[in-house]
């Protein structure tokens, strides 16, 4: 009876651990240093241990009870939530997050001036200093004996949760070409540094009277009548636009990057000509033309697909009085999530099937079903074929599997 006590070790993964090098905390990452979080997890059978990024499905790294997420030269685009799982095959799979924050000192992107309006004591201006830098930078400006009309206006335009950019702008009054101060410095501060930079008020960067922030961004896609009805495979543009002088820049990036993916003049297009479930997230459109305050709007695309079952196994628990009791395990993926039954004639079960939803991220489902079925045997009168059906609105997936002898255990 080896065979089958050895198979009564088997369980869950326990809770999976995180452990990192060279800091004490992960919210103390500065640019250019090595980090290397581990991730481990124990359990008969061995978890296969996996890392992801938030927004994507396809794993970084893979091990069998341990895994490193290891970047040797660390840099702003790392940023963001990471997702550990362990997997053995029996339910529930174990996961812990570790949300990575990239800090570094302020960098002034910009500082420009602009002309707004002609006022009776000379020409109004306001100055604009675009900052990054990760904590949010306090920003504040520098000048002898300059009038400003109120305290600088300061507007946080940060793309994500992971980088900052602070645009504080300064509205002039009457600067003339008189003894008016010509030099005004933007100085940007954070724990992680200082960054000064001065421009000089000159005639020539008195551009028009006319100019003004960009107007509202407009989006309109093609070939849907909604963004929620996206299905693989089709053609996806969504068209992003603003208008204003100067004309703005547009530009396009996805929740979680630094890098945009598409920008224009006064037009841009987020476009895809395959689509598959690997675009599915949250986009941002800015539109900017140094005049604060820039324009945003969001984009959320869902990839709809049918379901696709990934694996059908069956697993062993423990042997009783009447037989063998085994997991059927049923692992499908699919969005939106699907209704995952099962069905043989005149099967047994232990209570209903336990469905578990095991999705990394709110842009698709993986769904885990287990039927645990008692006194499996030879029984002639015994079912030997399951089938798992998964259904969504995109469609049905159907696969069986067999109980055979050799999985049985029995000696």
């Amino acid at each position: 009876m080896s065979s089958a006590s050895h198979l009564k070790l088997a369980g869950t993964p326990s809770d999976v651990q995180l452990s990192w090098s060279n800091l004490t905390q992960l919210s103390e990452v500065s640019p250019h240093q090595q980090l290397d979080v581990n991730c481990s997890s124990f359990g008969y059978p061995p978890p296969t241990v996996i890392w992801m990024k938030e927004g994507t499905v396809t794993p970084i790294n893979t091990g069998s009870g341990f895994s490193t997420l290891s970047f040797s030269h660390v840099d702003r685009s790392i940023s963001g939530r990471y997702l550990c799982q362990a997997d053995n095959g029996i339910p529930p799979a174990k996961r812990e997050n570790a949300i990575i924050h990239v800090f570094y000192p302020p960098n002034i992107k910009e500082l420009t001036v602009f002309t707004a309006n002609h006022t009776k004591i000379g020409i109004e201006e306001y100055l604009l200093c675009v900052v990054e830098a990760h904590p949010a930078a306090n920003v504040t400006w520098a000048a002898i004996g300059y009038h400003s009309t109120g305290a600088p206006n300061t507007t946080d335009v940060s793309p994500s949760p992971f980088d900052s950019v602070i645009e504080s702008r300064l509205v002039l009054a009457g600067i003339t070409t008189g003894n008016s101060p010509r030099e005004f410095t933007c100085i940007a501060r954070n724990k992680f540094g200082v960054a000064e930079r001065t421009v000089e008020l000159s005639d020539d960067k008195q551009v028009s009277s006319l100019t003004g922030s960009p107007l509202d961004v407009q989006l309109n896609w093609s070939n849907l009548t909604d963004l929620s009805e996206i299905s693989l495979h089709q053609q996806l543009d969504v068209n992003c636009s603003s208008s204003g002088y100067p004309l703005p820049t547009v530009s396009w990036m996805k929740e979680g990057t630094v890098t945009p993916i598409s920008a224009g003049s006064g037009l841009s297009t987020l476009s895809f000509s395959h689509v598959d479930r690997i675009i599915s997230g949250r986009y941002f459109c800015q539109a900017d033309n140094g005049i604060p305050p820039v324009k945003n709007k969001s984009a959320v695309i869902h990839v709809f697909y049918p379901p696709n079952i990934k694996e059908l196994t069956v697993v062993f628990t423990e042997q009783t009085e009447i037989g063998n009791q085994e997991y059927l395990m049923c692992v499908v993926e699919a969005h939106p999530a699907p209704t995952v039954t099962w069905a043989a004639i005149g099967y047994h079960s232990i209570g209903a099937p336990n469905t578990t939803d095991v999705s990394p991220s709110p842009f698709y489902s993986v769904i885990e079903s287990r039927l645990v079925l008692a006194g499996v045997t030879t029984w002639k009168h015994s079912p030997r074929e399951y089938t798992c059906v998964a259904r969504n609105q995109f469609g049905v997936a159907e696969r069986t599997v067999e109980l055979s002898d050799d999985k049985q255990g029995l000696e």
